[in-house]
């Protein structure tokens, strides 16, 4: 019987088809078990329908099937974190002045206007008493709050992600640019940046048709899933790999080693300037045409790998760049030091200190190599001074050779270059990338 359904449904619904392989047979073995008398075709709709029902909010979803490739994502934001903690702050504080001065109506205030309240939860199979912070009455702009008095979320609940890239609904042949929100615990999972990918979103409101603008998406839960495509694999063939794919879809992002010298300078000499251009204002900033000068993927205490990135022109006083990423950036660069990249990221560019020193910061969120210029990572093993002379062949005496005068040799006839075959031009509009 015919089971590619399941692939069909393995995109409509973005779960790995291994996962719906195993979930069917399972379901084919109930059935089996609950109707023992009845033929093969009848267990196997049965079985069909019942892992259908299984995955029938899926399947009632108005997420899009989408397949891309993901290029860049910011670190997840909790959208309720400063005010969990000045609501925490809060109770501290009250819980601090009543035990100084032994008002309990101090810390119970708290309570009773709804700052706070104590609940019990289970924890390690006992029950133990926690502060919960609630809403607070009024907004950040002063309005009366819809939520106020209620619990405010969780972490996991209450992130948002930003994630870029390029992709095209499954089936369709419309790639463009896309900025997507995951939201919630869709955050934070693996992405695997350059590769291509299916997954799911819903479109927003305000998402437009226009082909040079990308699609504005968001999800509160999907996967991406690896996958090939014939599609996205023509378009990094026609544009170059990746970097050509980032920067056709994403020209409006691109900035130049120029403009970063512009603002350097120009915030050396005026620290309150504003940023130049305006594209450094953006959400995401993209810098083709750099060198990796340095790299250390040892994370620091805030789980951030270090990178440099300076222009490679002529200009000898192009600034260096300080790239700072989260250590999940690992994983995605394959290419050494000394390779031609493409960086994508929030610019930073704090004032001159009293020393009158400054840093560029790129708070990086995506890095590709030009694969032209793209010089492989190897991992080497760390290995201490004993064992690399343990690890090391013998050293041998150079036994020296006799070195005869070279012969002359008649010089070789120039051949004249082959006739090169007129260039072929394409038709614009007619090329779908």
């Amino acid at each position: 019987m015919d089971e590619t359904f399941l692939e069909e449904w393995s995109t409509k619904l973005n779960v790995p088809v291994e996962k719906l392989k195993q979930e069917f047979e399972l379901a084919k073995g109930e059935m089996q078990s609950h109707f023992p008398n009845q033929a093969p075709e009848a267990l196997f709709e049965k079985a069909k329908f019942k892992l259908k029902v299984q995955y029938k909010r899926a399947f009632m979803s108005n997420a899009i099937p989408l397949v891309g490739i993901v290029i860049a994502s910011d670190a997840p934001r909790d959208m309720w974190g400063n005010i969990r903690a000045k609501q925490m702050a809060r109770y501290e504080k009250a819980k601090d002045e009543a035990l100084k001065t032994g008002d309990e109506s101090i810390l119970q205030a708290e309570f009773d206007n709804k700052v706070v309240r104590l609940a019990e939860v289970e924890k390690d199979g006992q029950m133990v008493e926690v502060i919960i912070p609630l809403c607070p009455r009024n907004k950040s702009n002063g309005e009366p709050s819809k939520v106020a008095g209620n619990d405010i979320p969780e972490t996991e609940d209450s992130q948002t992600q930003l994630v870029y890239g390029i992709c095209t609904p499954v089936g369709k042949t419309e790639a463009r640019g896309f900025i997507l929100e995951l939201r919630g615990q869709a955050c934070n999972q693996e992405l695997h940046e350059g590769k291509i990918v299916n997954f799911k979103a819903l479109k927003r409101a305000f998402e437009t048709d226009k082909p040079k603008e990308p699609y504005n998406l968001y999800t509160n839960a999907t996967e991406f899933i690896p996958t090939d495509d014939a599609y996205i694999k023509e378009g990094l063939e026609k544009l170059g790999g990746i970097n050509g794919m980032i920067t056709h879809f994403f020209s409006n992002n691109i900035a130049t080693w120029a403009d970063v010298n512009a603002w350097f300078k120009a915030k050396k000499e005026d620290p309150k300037c504003e940023p130049i251009p305006e594209k450094f204002s953006n959400n995401i900033m993209i810098l083709p045409d750099s060198l990796c000068q340095y790299q250390n993927f040892q994370a620091d205490a805030k789980n951030r790998i270090k990178l440099n990135i300076c222009g490679m022109g002529d200009d000898v006083e192009d600034v260096t760049i300080l790239c700072l990423a989260d250590k999940k950036l690992d994983a995605s660069i394959d290419f050494a030091q000394d390779s031609k990249v493409i960086a994508l990221g929030r610019p930073f560019l704090p004032p001159p200190k009293e020393d009158g020193s400054m840093v560029f910061m790129l708070m990086t969120s995506g890095m590709f190599a030009y694969p032209d210029w793209k010089i492989p990572r190897v991992d080497v093993e760390k290995l201490s001074e004993k064992e690399l002379m343990q690890k090391a062949p013998p050293l041998q005496k150079p036994v020296e050779e006799k070195k005869e005068a070279p012969k002359p040799v008649a010089p070789a006839p120039v051949a004249e270059p082959a006739p090169q075959p007129a260039p072929t031009t394409v038709a614009k509009g007619t090329d779908p990338w």
